[in-house]
């Protein structure tokens, strides 16, 4: 229902790293013919590391372009000091609630004619 791209926001290669991740996952999406798109947050952790430093700052500024292009949901947290990771955690879940299409579960009528005759229940 949902992927976490986290990449290391002190770091170029972690950033490109995620980069690679996120369109690998986008061509895997469209070479299955997914009708239903998985919400996707790029994620730049480890941001109390360095934060005035020159890369972080590059990194940061590209994650930012990026999202903005591809109009996905871009955070920033700190797992050392628990910084908006209660945030981000309920952002996701805010997003999949309203994506009902997600978690909605399609009962297949011929499925459940054979899981009868085996003696299966779905619920």
């Amino acid at each position: 229902m949902a992927f976490l791209i986290v990449f290391d926001s002190t770091s170029g290669n972690s950033f490109q790293e995620a980069l690679k991740l996120h369109a690998g996952l986008m061509d895997y999406l469209r070479k299955k013919e997914v009708k239903l798109v998985p919400v996707i947050f790029m994620v730049a952790n480890k941001i109390d590391k360095d934060p005035w430093g020159t890369e972080c700052q590059n990194v940061r500024q590209s994650a930012t372009m990026h999202s903005e292009h591809q109009s996905i949901p871009y955070m920033e947290v700190s797992a050392l000091q628990y910084k908006g990771v209660k945030k981000l955690f309920r952002s996701i879940t805010q997003m999949v609630r309203r994506n009902a299409s997600l978690w909605l579960l399609v009962n297949n009528p011929k499925s459940s004619e054979e899981a009868e005759q085996k003696g299966c229940v779905l619920q």
